[in-house]
């Protein structure tokens, strides 16, 4: 009897580009150390800070920023991050991060991460295992739809584990029920999607009456473990803010 070879598997492409990022991670852990990692990350805006409970975003957690300037916010964040960031897309993302931009803001960007993912699931796989591995000071990903509440408990797990700043970015509305429309971005946490992320933001822009047009920004903080809903108006730098 003569036995015939097994069929040939295809090679997986996800299998690969997971493998990729693994390597790259641990690339990125041999070259960087934990222990300079602060344990509060400012926001970048002073009268936000001084109203937060621990006066900054805490890291080992995740926060959602929705609206027309959350990548700006996001981006003020990071600026004051000295070590490496890892950043996941959506594949099919055409609109470009900017590097003079972001380096005009402080941002450290030689020492960003740019991951684009062919499928949502792929995004928050790569999303659990940056934050999880403690070998970057923040992870910031863009999901295509807001995170169930398994997806949210799962990063904010990962996040404490790795001692890791998250940041998810979801664009115009903060994570909502289709049911429930399109929300003014103050109305009731009650009306916000279920998560266990430690705080949501919404950032939009704000009347200026500024004679040289300095851009202002409506911050509103939506939820934070143990902090009431809050909103400040504030100026954004020249050469700070990007919309």
């Amino acid at each position: 009897m003569t036995l015939s070879s097994p069929p040939s598997v295809p090679p997986d492409p996800d299998a690969r580009q997971r493998e990729a990022l693994r390597q790259v991670i641990a690339d990125i852990e041999r070259g960087h150390a934990q222990s300079g990692r602060p344990r509060l990350v400012a926001t970048g805006f002073p009268a936000v800070d001084q109203d937060l409970p621990d006066g900054g975003l805490a890291s080992g957690a995740v926060h959602e920023i929705s609206g027309p300037l959350a990548h700006g916010f996001a981006a003020r964040i990071l600026s004051q991050l000295a070590g490496p960031v890892l950043w996941f897309r959506p594949q099919k993302e055409k609109a470009l991060l900017y590097a003079p931009t972001l380096q005009a803001m402080g941002c450290r960007v030689e020492h960003w991460f740019i991951a684009y993912t062919p499928t949502p699931r792929d995004l928050l796989w790569g999303l659990e295992e940056g934050l999880r591995s403690g070998a970057v000071d923040a992870v910031v990903g863009e999901p295509e739809t807001a995170l169930t509440m398994t997806a949210s408990r799962r990063l904010q797990l990962a996040a404490e584990r790795g001692k890791t700043l998250g940041l998810i970015l979801t664009g115009q509305q903060p994570g909502v029920h289709q049911s429930v429309g399109q929300l003014s971005p103050y109305q009731s946490v009650g009306q916000l999607s279920p998560s266990t992320l430690t705080s949501r933001w919404h950032i939009s822009p704000a009347p200026s009456s500024d004679p040289a047009g300095l851009a202002r920004w409506q911050i509103h903080l939506l939820k934070l473990r143990n902090a009431s809903a809050a909103s400040w108006s504030v100026d954004a730098e020249p050469g700070k803010g990007v919309g």
